[in-house]
């Protein structure tokens, strides 16, 4: 098997795949063993702006007409796994037939682009994520193609664990997202569930969560104080990092709770809400204590 793999790793750890993927990860395992086929792997995985580890991988294949059964073993393994996800969308060209497009969209990656494509793309909750805005989402594509005359299959198996596209939008105003020829989306959020977001965060203690969170805090503050866009908002973010600051100043070295009063110290001075200036004070008097 020809394989290229980038990788982009950092310290922090993923979450496991949960026991509903898990077909679908033989599966997967099983195309990228095989020999005689074609897979440049790209994998990244680094913290979002919320310091939670996120993870893309994609593997792109070519591979023969003898070996088509892989992608029959794929289908099978979503086939498998649909009932434990959330959502589920599949085209399927059969018999020279092409199913309707749609267009669903990964970030760079857009799937059903190809007239005589089919695919399958399942998202699951992370199981392990008690605030139920994370998840992991699975995708196949698949396409035939002539090489120098030769009959080929491609495409892609992609693999993506985040924070789930309606709240992510909703929280960055970047989205993820799917839509039909209508244009409409796929994904809804709510607020409560931004709320548990947030909330859950607070009660991750540790100095290494908490550096990487000021700054995301912060942002979205000033960001959600600007114009008076959302005062509410801006003040339930504030109590979170409030929150945050208590659970885990006792732990931090004198060098780490400068970073993190300057951090603080930058956004309050920002603020034109005065019970958002407060709490943010609060949080400072308890890392200079």
């Amino acid at each position: 098997m020809i394989r290229f793999t980038l990788f982009s790793l950092t310290l922090l750890l993923v979450p496991a795949v949960s026991v509903a993927q898990r077909n679908i990860e033989r599966a997967i395992e099983k195309l990228r063993n095989t020999n005689g086929i074609s897979i440049c792997e790209t994998i990244t995985s680094q913290p979002d702006e919320y310091g939670i580890m996120t993870k893309n991988e994609v593997y792109n294949f070519s591979l023969p007409e003898d070996e088509r059964s892989l992608i029959a073993d794929m289908v099978k393994a979503f086939e498998k796994d649909k009932g434990s996800s959330y959502s589920v969308y599949v085209k399927k060209n059969t018999n020279n037939m092409q199913a309707p497009t749609t267009i669903i969209s990964f970030g760079q990656i857009n799937l059903g682009k190809y007239a005589n494509g089919s695919y399958y793309v399942l998202c699951f909750n992370d199981t392990s994520d008690s605030t139920g805005c994370y998840r992991h989402a699975y995708a196949i594509e698949w396409y035939e193609n002539k090489v120098k005359d030769k009959k080929m299959i491609e495409g892609l198996v992609l693999h993506t664990y985040g924070m789930k596209p309606s709240l992510k939008s909703k929280l960055s105003g970047i989205s993820e997202n799917s839509s039909g020829n209508n244009g409409s989306s796929y994904f809804t959020s709510s607020f409560s569930e931004w709320a548990k977001k947030w909330q859950s965060m607070s009660q991750q203690s540790s100095p290494v969560l908490l550096l990487n969170q000021v700054r995301a805090f912060c942002d979205q503050i000033e960001k959600h104080a600007e114009g008076h866009k959302s005062s509410s908002t801006s003040y339930y973010i504030a109590v979170s990092l409030y929150e945050n600051v208590k659970n885990t100043a006792p732990e931090l070295s004198d060098a780490e709770r400068d970073i993190c009063v300057k951090q603080i110290e930058q956004t309050n001075r920002k603020m034109t809400d005065n019970t958002v200036a407060d709490v943010l004070k609060a949080a400072i008097q308890l890392l200079k204590n």
